[in-house]
């Protein structure tokens, strides 16, 4: 995010189907047997508008959130991913998993920037160890994995 924040990181805004960016990091996930012990489903990605963004940075943030849910999911668990478009220009894509959640405590800290939780996962689990952050604007309450 430094990167991208100072300008040494540009961005190249392309448009693509967002269910295949989806399709394409399930398939990634796979590659890396990263998620034998659980299922991953997609529902509602047909009939998404185009998505006009950095392809780059839209497959990092899947591959983030979705490696994540797996992680804390347990043997024989479900992550399902779930976009959805209003219609009227707001995204969101929803992620759950069958983990154990986290306290209000581990909340707070996961949605400060830089900050992670521990939750007894080992350092080896597949997953970036990194934090997430918040945005209060326009009275929605915006998460973004940085």
């Amino acid at each position: 995010m430094a990167n991208l924040e100072s300008g040494e990181t540009k961005l190249h805004i392309s448009e693509f189907e967002f269910g295949v960016a989806l399709d394409d990091c399930v398939k990634t996930i796979r590659e890396l047997e990263a998620m034998e012990h659980v299922t991953i489903r997609i529902d509602g990605a047909e009939n998404l508008p185009m998505l006009r963004a950095d392809r780059r940075m839209v497959d990092q943030m899947l591959l983030n959130l979705v490696l994540n849910a797996v992680k804390f999911s347990p043997q024989g668990g479900d992550v399902l991913v779930s976009p959805e478009y209003d219609g009227e220009g707001d995204f969101c894509l929803s992620v759950t998993d069958a983990g154990s959640g986290m306290s209000p405590q581990q909340v707070a800290a996961a949605f400060e920037m830089f900050q992670t939780t521990d939750q007894g996962v080992s350092d080896s689990a597949p997953g970036y160890r990194i934090g997430l952050a918040g945005d209060d604007s326009n009275d929605r309450r915006t998460w973004r994995q940085y």
